[in-house]
């Protein structure tokens, strides 16, 4: 069981920095697992309300939150699984109290509602819309490819905006391509040995 007081614990113990800022990029979760603390601070609220009354109700995505209570029944929701040594398969759901970097609960039709918003800015407005999709730049001038919590790249030549996420056998991926005004999204359960692919 891994908790919010957990990865703050682990977070508050960090005595020093993989690199200089600026010379170099790794993705990593913990910027937002602190990010969840500061809008529960701020908000007065934890992430799972501000979200699900900031951004999740206006767009109308009511099969989405942030799970923050491992115990909670969550209705029509898939299993991971994963492997059985000699054969079959085992249920293989994630004990996970944390949130912001993790735990987000949606399905396709939600997902999809989510990019229709990065096309039209109907939450947060223009200028947010605007410096989700700016990449973040090393010291030097190089693009490092991600934006506001976005990955930012390229299909085929085409531009393209989305975000992918893994946590035990899940799978999901959100890809829009904003010049066509088309959108993909994919949420799975796949067994571990094929999440390696």
């Amino acid at each position: 069981m891994y908790t919010q007081e957990d990865i703050l614990w682990v977070l508050s113990r960090q005595r020093h920095l993989n690199f200089d800022p600026g010379t170099e990029v790794v993705y990593g979760n913990a910027a937002y697992t602190l990010l969840a603390e500061i809008v529960r601070r701020v908000a007065g609220q934890p992430l799972r309300g501000f979200a699900n009354e900031r951004i999740f109700k206006p767009l109308g995505m009511t099969d989405t939150h942030f799970h923050n209570d491992h115990t909670e029944l969550v209705p029509r929701r898939t299993a991971a699984y994963s492997p059985r040594a000699g054969g079959g398969w085992s249920v293989s759901i994630p004990h996970i109290d944390h949130y912001g970097s993790t735990s987000l609960f949606s399905t396709v039709g939600d997902l999809l509602k989510w990019q229709q918003n990065l096309l039209d800015n109907r939450v947060g407005g223009a200028a947010l819309g605007a410096w989700m999709r700016t990449s973040g730049m090393l010291n030097e001038g190089t693009p490092v490819g991600y934006g506001g919590g976005l990955r930012l790249g390229a299909y085929r030549g085409l531009p393209t905006i989305g975000h992918d996420g893994a946590d035990a056998g899940y799978r999901s991926d959100a890809v829009l391509f904003p010049d066509q005004r088309l959108a993909t999204s994919r949420c799975a359960t796949a067994p571990r040995s094929r999440q390696q692919t």
